[in-house]
Order: C-alpha cells, then sequence, then structure tokens
C-alpha cells in the first residue's frame, strides 16, 4: 500500500525542476514559473490517481468501471451504461499501447467512410431543385432517402441496360452512383460499429490482465510522458519568442537613417530643379529663390 503524503509531492518536484532548471546555464532563458505552470497542469490528475492508489492498493490501476452517461429519455435526464471505462488507465492509452493494429484498422475505416461522406455530399449538389423535389431526397433536398435512391436505382439499371448507356450527368447516372455510395456508407459503419465494440471489450480484458511493468510502463506514459513532452517544448518557444521579437527589429529598422537621409535629399534636389523651372513676377521669383537657396543648405 502507498504512503506517499500526496499534496507534499508536487512542491518536491516543484523543488527539483527548478534546480534542474538552474543548471542550464547562468542566463536563466526559462521562465521557471512557466516550467511550474506546466507541471501544475498535469499535477491534477497525477494526484486523483494517486489518491485512488494510496485508497484502494495498486490492484485499482487493473479496474474497470461502467461508463454511465446522461441522456434523455421521455423527456428526462437518465443514466445509462455505455461502455466501461479504465479507473486509472484510459482506453486510448491502452489502445495506443497494446492494440494498435486494430486501432489504426478501425481509424482506417473511419477515414474512407469520411470520404464516402464528402463523395455524397458533392454528388449532392451537383443534383438539381428540381430533381431535389423527387422522391429520392428528404423535404428540405439536402439528403437522399437511402430506401427510395436504392429503388430508383434499381429500376434506373435495369431501363440503361435494356435501353442504351446513360449519360454520366443524367439523374439516373447519378442516382445509381448515390445508391453505391450510400450502401458502401452503410457497410463501413456497421463495419465500424462492430470492430469498435469488439476493440472496446478487448481493451478492456487487457486492462484486467496488466502485469505491474506493463501497469508501470502505462502510468509512466499517463503521467510523465506528456509532463515531459510539454516541458521539453519550452526552449523552442523561448527560441521562437527570440526570434520573433529580432524578425519585428529587422523589419522596424529595415530603413536605415542613411537611406531617410538619402530620400530627403534626392526629394530636395528634383524640388530645387522643378522651382527653377517656374516663372512668375519679381517678388515671386525671389521668393522661389530664398526658397531653392534654403533646400540647398544656402
Amino acid at each position: 500500500m502507498l504512503t506517499l503524503q500526496i499534496p507534499r509531492q508536487e512542491a518536491i518536484i516543484c523543488d527539483e525542476l527548478f534546480a534542474r532548471l538552474a543548471k542550464v546555464g547562468t542566463v536563466p532563458l526559462i521562465d521557471k514559473y512557466q516550467a511550474y505552470q506546466i507541471l501544475d497542469d498535469h499535477w491534477h490528475s497525477i494526484e486523483i490517481d494517486l489518491e485512488i492508489l494510496q485508497t484502494e492498493g495498486f490492484s485499482a490501476t487493473r479496474v474497470v468501471d461502467p461508463n454511465y452517461v446522461v441522456k434523455k429519455k421521455d423527456g428526462k435526464d437518465v443514466e445509462v451504461q455505455e461502455g466501461w471505462k479504465g479507473r486509472i488507465l484510459p482506453f486510448d492509452l491502452m489502445q495506443l499501447a497494446h492494440h494498435k493494429m486494430e486501432l489504426d484498422a478501425l481509424r482506417e475505416k473511419e477515414g474512407e467512410l469520411a470520404d464516402v461522406a464528402a463523395l455524397l455530399d458533392e454528388l449532392l449538389d451537383s443534383f438539381s431543385d428540381e430533381d431535389k423535389a423527387k422522391d429520392t431526397f428528404n423535404e428540405a433536398g439536402d439528403k437522399f432517402v437511402p430506401a427510395a435512391v436504392a429503388k430508383e436505382a434499381k429500376e434506373s439499371a435495369a431501363d440503361a441496360a435494356a435501353t442504351a448507356a446513360l449519360g454520366t450527368e443524367s439523374y439516373e447516372a447519378k442516382i445509381i452512383k448515390a445508391a453505391k455510395l450510400l450502401a458502401q456508407e452503410k457497410s463501413l459503419k456497421a463495419a465500424i460499429k462492430k470492430d469498435a465494440a469488439a476493440l472496446h471489450l478487448k481493451t478492456k480484458a487487457t486492462i484486467e490482465a496488466l502485469s505491474d511493468a506493463q501497469v508501470y510502463s502505462l502510468l509512466e506514459s499517463k503521467w510523465l510522458l506528456p509532463l515531459v513532452n510539454q516541458l521539453h517544448r519550452l526552449p523552442g518557444l523561448v527560441t521562437s519568442s527570440l526570434i520573433a521579437k529580432l524578425n519585428a527589429l529587422v523589419e522596424k529598422y529595415r530603413v536605415t537613417y542613411a537611406d531617410n537621409a538619402r530620400d530627403i535629399q534626392q526629394a530636395e534636389d528634383a524640388l530645387v530643379t522643378m522651382l527653377g523651372e517656374l516663372d512668375g513676377g519679381e517678388f515671386d521669383l525671389q521668393g522661389v529663390k530664398e526658397l531653392k537657396t534654403l533646400l540647398a543648405g544656402g
């Protein structure tokens, strides 16, 4: 049974973190309180897990609880079970560590489903408003009616075989394509639901059968890796901030004093030349002469 003084542990880790940051160099490039904030953000979930372990023992890491969610039933909020969840070890972490092949296969099917949905949306947009008034679309004209589409596609395919090939942009050809996509979508949804349920139950069984060594590895992945990875990004953030400030200075002084002085001189010379081309009365020309003298620095 664990006997940690849990509230004290964050302070101990914080002291160690500050000590290590102090060794980085004589110039404190990394704000230690920014590092502390990262530690504190991660500590809350770690602290909860430690309290469970201290109260229930190490075996709590292998416990899986019913996952209750609130749903509407007859206009009332009721709690119903929707799968399972690890008391300490989350299912998504378990699947990445122990069932990545099944998880990748599931994600691939979800990607295929998203592609099919995009194709259906694109196909839907290609129909005219007149087409969308038919029974193959819902009343709003923004969705297919799968049963009606399947029926009409079957009839259109039979008619096409009996007469001639349909044009690719004809209503009938697009309905046939929609029927195929809808069938593919339905099949993918069923496969995803089945595979997700199987993976969920497999993950539950895996958690309940973990060895101590596997638990330690998973706790490290849950507690330490996200914290350490975020701390490791701090030097990069400091560097990015410095680069941004340097770029701002470069941009600010892109036009130098010498450039400004040269531009002013060129403008004055051009103005003097134009003034020399003016004509007018004696007093006007006298004023122009004085202005030219002033601009010329004489």
